[in-house]
Formats: C-alpha cells, sequence, structure tokens
C-alpha cells in the first residue's frame, strides 16, 4: 500500500500523516444526507456526545451505510494509493457539549506492523475547526509507541499526557479534504464547543495482501493474536461491550508484551 505520489508517500513515512482534497462540495452533501438521513448517528451522538457508526446495533444499516459510502469513496482513494483495501467505511459523529471529547490514543492494531503499516482515513463533512473539536496529532509520533493495540489492551498510560497535548497539532480542514495516518499515530479530539454536530466519514485501509488481526489481553496470561476476516468490524452485535471480548477468529499465537 503505497501513495501514488513518492513525495507524498515521503512525507506520511516521515511524519505519519498526510492531507489530501478528496471530496467535492456536492459528494459532501450527499454523504451527509445519506447519514442524516438512514442511520441513527445524530441521535447517538446527542445522547453520548461522541459515536462512532461500528457501534449501530442494526447490521442492514450498518451494511448500507458501508456499502455506501465504499462505492463512493474507493475510487476516489485510488486515484492516490494504490494495493490496499478497506476493512470498513463508516461514519461518526461529535455533538456539542462537554462530553465529546476522544481522548488521547493510537487506533487499533489491525496487521502485523513489524511487515505492514496500516491507515486510519477521516474525512470531515463539515469544516474542522479547533471549536468543534478537530483532530490533534503528534507528529512523528507512529515512530515511538509500537506497541499492540485493540480493545482489550489497556492503552498506554502517559503521565505526561498535558505535556504532550501542548505538542500536538490541530489538523484544521475544509469539508471533503481527508487525512490519511498511521494507526500508530497518537491523536485526539477535544470537546466540540460549537452549536452543530459534526459528521465526519472514516475508515480503515491494510494492504491488499496482509492478513487482518486482532489482538486481546486476557486477564492473566500472554496477548493472544486472532486472525480475523477482512469484514470483523461489521460483525459486532454490541460494539461496547464486544470489542472488550475474546475475538471471534482463529487464534494464530500468543506472546508475552
Amino acid at each position: 500500500m503505497l501513495f501514488k505520489d513518492p513525495l507524498v508517500q515521503k512525507k506520511f513515512e516521515e511524519v505519519g500523516i498526510v492531507k489530501l482534497s478528496l471530496l467535492s462540495h456536492n459528494q459532501v452533501s450527499v454523504l451527509s444526507e445519506f447519514v442524516k438521513s438512514n442511520t441513527p448517528i445524530l441521535e447517538l451522538a446527542n445522547k453520548y456526545g461522541f459515536i462512532q457508526g461500528v457501534c449501530i446495533k442494526d447490521r442492514p444499516v450498518k451494511l448500507e451505510l458501508d456499502s455506501f459510502i465504499r462505492e463512493l469513496i474507493t475510487p476516489l482513494c485510488k486515484q492516490h494509493l494504490t494495493g490496499f483495501k478497506a476493512l470498513i467505511y463508516t461514519a461518526l459523529a461529535k455533538a456539542p457539549g462537554n462530553n465529546s471529547e476522544l481522548d488521547l490514543h493510537q487506533d487499533w492494531s489491525l496487521v502485523d506492523e513489524s511487515k505492514y503499516c496500516s491507515i486510519s482515513l477521516w474525512i470531515p463533512l463539515i469544516d474542522s475547526v479547533i471549536e468543534n473539536g478537530a483532530v490533534h496529532v503528534l507528529k512523528g509520533s507512529h515512530k515511538k509507541y509500537l506497541n499492540p493495540r485493540g480493545g482489550s489492551i489497556p492503552s498506554i498510560s502517559f503521565s505526561d499526557k498535558e505535556v504532550l497535548k501542548k505538542k500536538m497539532i490541530p489538523m484544521e480542514m475544509k469539508a471533503g479534504e481527508a487525512i490519511f495516518f498511521d494507526q500508530r499515530l497518537l491523536h485526539y479530539s477535544p470537546n466540540n464547543k460549537c452549536e452543530n454536530t459534526r459528521i465526519s466519514i472514516i475508515s480503515s485501509l491494510v494492504p491488499e495482501e496482509a492478513e487482518v488481526y486482532q489482538y486481546y489481553q486476557p486477564e492473566s496470561g500472554a496477548l493472544e493474536v486472532y486472525r480475523m476476516t477482512d469484514d470483523f468490524f461489521m460483525n459486532y452485535d454490541d460494539f461496547v461491550v464486544e470489542k472488550e471480548l475474546r475475538p471471534k477468529g482463529i487464534k494464530v499465537t500468543d506472546f508475552e508484551i
């Protein structure tokens, strides 16, 4: 999985993130209207503050959302990237208020990161600014924090979290712009202090030849590694609960962290 532009690829490898123009104004409008009309994303965001589409419990709704976004976004990604597959396309929403912060974290490990890199794609459907909770990133951190990550694995405890946050850069973006970032990159987004809920499109992109894994940490014992199907994100009945449970895949190995 490589960016077609060698300069973009070089920047991605160095800092762990690149920003590209991806969607037209019309495509932004089409996606926004579909999410609002065909999913409970806005309702869930108003209830919980911040929500991802993978948390939708109605499987047909999740599948329809994935299919609609996939048909539009994949050809656009292929203009910039080669050799990738998208494990999921979905939406997320950040409602106004003081419970919409997404704390400092790294995205899950999805492949063997000693061989491959996986990418998070994030596209706001309204302008993303500091006031409505722009994504903040610590450039270069994908080279430092190489720990395996998953729903059952405790996040790294950053005693200097606030110091790190001060070093992070806000990715202010126009609607339809996209960031592609290494899933090891440290990032967070503060509370949405504006009046409107911010909706975004997200995806997890991995090399087309890579096997997909989940990593599970039992209460005692070694870390367990499971081979998953490419559509495993769609198979959660209740993501919030099940993400901390043993994955429903084929156990490959285990190892001590």
